[in-house]
């Protein structure tokens, strides 16, 4: 971890054992927090800016508390395909929509939940990432993505996700191709004039 945010790349949180908060009690929900903060402060220098929910677990205290904690955004909920506002009790926390078909646990891994997970070919997910990266550009919206060490990182996986970020460079003059905290920090600046 130490050697990715050496290269500049942005560590957000996803909490400390990766909790689904929908089940956790708020004492249980801090304290998960808090440990994930302590843990990527000592790695990367500093607090995360954003958290991405463990299995989309999201309960009605969740945005209110990472708010409170002093976190930007938040990248787990689905309703839309451009970032916007949420308010919450400790003030306005940018939403950076995402998808389940942007997550390759949708695709290569199991599920808990019924029909979820296909274990599917790497090229089915380069079709499908594909797809909905060229329908994100055409009508202007944000390709958000999860990709875990364990699913993608696999040789076969790998070697399709380099291809399908040499497809996406190819639009380099047109899409921009950023963190998740400077998305927020572009959208916080424009949704909050």
């Amino acid at each position: 971890i130490s050697a990715i945010a050496d290269a500049g790349y942005e560590i957000a949180h996803h909490g400390y054992l990766h909790e689904n908060c929908f089940a956790l009690s708020d004492k249980q929900q801090r304290s998960a927090f808090v440990k994930g903060i302590e843990s990527i402060k000592r790695i990367y220098g500093r607090a995360p800016s954003g958290w991405s929910a463990p299995s989309w677990g999201v309960n009605p205290s969740t945005l209110d508390l990472i708010k409170e904690l002093g976190m930007l955004y938040d990248c787990s909920l689905m309703e839309y395909d451009t970032p916007y506002v949420l308010s919450t009790k400790h003030g306005d926390l940018i939403e950076l929509p995402t998808s389940m078909i942007l997550d390759d646990w949708e695709i290569y891994g199991g599920s808990p939940y019924p029909g979820g997970g296909i274990n599917a070919p790497a090229e089915v997910a380069f079709e499908i990432w594909r797809e909905e990266f060229d329908a994100m550009r055409h009508y202007g919206g944000l390709f958000a993505t999860t990709f875990h060490p364990n699913l993608t990182g696999r040789p076969g996986r790998l070697r399709m996700m380099y291809r399908l970020i040499e497809y996406m460079q190819q639009f380099s003059k047109d899409v921009w191709f950023a963190t998740c905290e400077e998305v927020a920090r572009q959208a916080q600046k424009i949704l909050q004039k």
